[in-house]
């Protein structure tokens, strides 16, 4: 089917993929010995009942511009730059090479419009028409539900630039639903401070809004609302809660406090003002003191459970347990046992920093007392942060830059995480992470500069995987630059993200042997000499981004190690990896989608989507952000 679902519809396309091939050319081939059913509801009243499975609409296989599908063309599509992720119009190229089934809920004959496509298909394939209304048997549609989110429900139907999304995207919810239930309460501080979810916070309690000033079942003293609306709390509020806090007369062990506080992105270095600093100041005493004083529980939350309280939490790290940010978000990230994730901005880097010696003074000089901060003399902070900085040993690290992006990686699995070749290169990220294992596609990270032998080749020998094991090298002639934690590096050299390159060779002709250093979840687990199961070793695998080849490959690994099919797997990476949308170029994606069936997903796990229908939800879901 490749070249021809890339969509040779412009010069461009024509020249890379097809070598100028017109792709009714490549028509009679395809047809030949290939089947696919794709299913159409012309029902009066669309929506009313549940379609079949595959279901396409009418809209979504016509076009502006076309004499038959053959010679499809895509006038929507007006320039003539490559594409090889074009998940925006497999339902139209499918259909030059389908078989149809028409079928309609009013019960009425649709033998015309089966004439109809008949005339526009142009080619033998076969057009059945239903309309006995005993069909209703035979509705199903992709299965995204699931029993335990019935109540969680994405309000958003627009994206982020207001841009109406269609109702129809079957896996906007889904993804949010997966968000949610992957970022729920996690907690820090030895256990004294949770982060949470929206869902998580209504799940308190049952109470109604005018009683959130009473104690929840979690018995949380204070609770903080990050969102991107929200204001710094008044210096009055937070002045009457340390009153209270110091009242000996009142018993303020039945009521909680809640506040709102600005979410990560939301902090602009240049614009904040001194009264803005003393109530993020006085924040962060009043956590320190609730949990270390009072010995009370805090739940700090943010609608997806860490984007909008990535800032908050890396200041109460700070607070409590290091010197730098950067020392604390290290802490926070390298800490496996607590699988916190953050999410942070440029803009939230830049603030940071600039805060930093504001919450070392806050450490240093007022959280012995019960006092609330009313001002700071900045110039005695100064004098502090100065004086400080020559006596304490600051660890220099390799990886934050005020103009990059410095999230970590992402973490999938417990012994898994997912980068992009910065990531690789940074001594500090792999140090932080432990990560033992490196693989590398398609691009090797500058710190090794060994030259050894392929252990297997494919795609004729173009495409050839390395191992290094570094283990295996004197400590004399290991280099200085490779990081100490790391045993082992896989680099698979020239598998491009070109639309072009196949992995289907790697998945289903390699050697198990071979195979289990690339498909990570493949790798069974071994026990030491007392019988006990060993630690898995942590590995990265990256390639430029870390959003298309590695990603595929981790699917693939997934799909392998759970036996769970293609859109479940890359749901679940897609939402771990959130930062950045993983897109699979449209070649890898479809080796993904052949892949399942060669591991009998589809059958064993009843997912009977179509390519064209799973690609037409992929891309609804993707437009969601653009």
């Amino acid at each position: 089917l490749f070249p021809y679902l890339h969509g040779l519809y412009n010069s461009s396309q024509r020249s890379f993929f097809g070598d100028g091939e017109d792709p009714s050319h490549l028509l009679p081939t395809l047809t030949k010995d290939f089947f696919n059913l794709m299913f159409l509801n012309v029902s009066s009243e669309s929506g009313s009942r549940p379609d079949l499975i595959n279901t396409v609409d009418l809209s979504e296989l016509l076009v502006n511009d076309y004499e038959m599908f053959e010679n499809i063309c895509l006038s929507s599509n007006t320039s003539n730059e490559l594409n090889n992720r074009n998940f925006k119009d497999q339902i139209k190229l499918m259909a030059s090479v389908s078989s149809f089934v028409i079928y309609n809920y009013d019960n009425l004959d649709t033998s015309s419009i089966a004439e109809l496509i008949d005339s526009l298909k142009g080619n033998s394939n076969l057009i059945f028409v239903m309309y006995d209304n005993k069909m209703i048997r035979l509705m199903k549609q992709i299965d995204l539900d699931d029993s335990k989110l019935e109540n969680f429900k994405a309000s958003s139907c627009t994206n982020s630039k207001g841009k109406e999304v269609a109702k129809n995207s079957k896996l906007l919810n889904y993804e949010q639903n997966l968000i949610w239930r992957l970022n729920s309460m996690k907690w820090i501080m030895n256990e004294k401070v949770c982060l949470g979810n929206i869902i998580d916070f209504n799940n308190l309690s049952n109470k109604s809004d005018d009683q959130l000033d009473s104690r929840s079942q979690n018995d949380f003293k204070l609770i903080i609302n990050c969102h991107e609306n929200a204001h710094f709390p008044s210096l009055s509020l937070l002045e009457t809660i340390f009153d209270d806090l110091k009242s000996p007369v009142n018993d303020n062990s039945s009521h909680a406090y809640y506040l709102e506080f600005p979410s990560s992105g939301s902090f602009n270095p240049d614009k904040i003002n001194s009264l803005e600093i003393l109530s993020f100041l006085n924040v962060l005493k009043l956590i320190y003191l609730l949990v270390e004083n009072f010995d009370e529980k805090v739940f700090i939350y943010s609608f997806d459970g860490f984007t909008g309280l990535s800032l908050l939490t890396i200041c109460v790290e700070q607070l409590f347990k290091s010197e730098t940010i950067e020392d604390s978000i290290v802490s926070l990230l390298s800490d496996s046992s607590k699988n916190t994730k953050l999410y942070y901005f440029k803009t939230d880097l830049i603030f940071l920093k600039q805060f930093e010696r504001l919450v070392n003074y806050l450490k240093h000089h007022s959280l012995e007392d019960l006092d609330f901060v009313f001002g700071l003399d900045f110039q005695d902070v100064n004098t502090f942060h100065y004086q400080y900085i020559q006596q304490k040993a600051i660890i220099k690290y390799d990886w934050f830059n005020l103009q990059n992006d410095n999230n970590f990686p992402s973490r999938i699995l417990l012994d898994l995480y997912l980068g992009s070749l910065n990531h690789a290169n940074s001594i500090t990220v792999l140090n932080s992470l432990n990560i033992s294992r490196l693989i590398s596609i398609g691009e090797c990270p500058y710190w090794n500069i060994t030259i050894i032998k392929p252990i297997y080749e494919f795609n004729d020998g173009e495409a050839k995987i390395y191992e290094v094991n570094f283990n295996d090298f004197p400590n004399r002639t290991r280099s200085k630059h490779v990081p100490k934690c790391l045993e082992s590096l896989i680099f698979i050299h020239n598998l491009k993200d070109d639309g072009k390159d196949s992995f289907l060779e790697l998945l289903i002709q390699c050697p198990e042997d071979i195979q289990s250093k690339v498909l990570l979840g493949s790798i069974t687990s071994e026990t030491n000499q007392n019988g006990n199961q060993k630690q898995s070793p942590v590995s990265l695998i990256h390639c430029r981004i870390g959003v298309s080849r590695s990603a595929s490959i981790v699917v693939a690994s997934l799909m392998k190690k759970f036996r769970t099919n293609l859109l479940t797997c890359y749901m679940y990476l897609r939402v771990q990896r959130f930062n950045i949308i993983i897109q699979p170029n449209l070649r890898l994606f479809h080796e993904l989608y052949m892949y399942e069936e060669f591991l009998g997903l589809r059958n064993e796990h009843n997912r009977g989507y179509n390519w064209e229908v799973l690609c037409n939800e992929i891309f609804k879901l993707n437009n969601h952000y653009i």
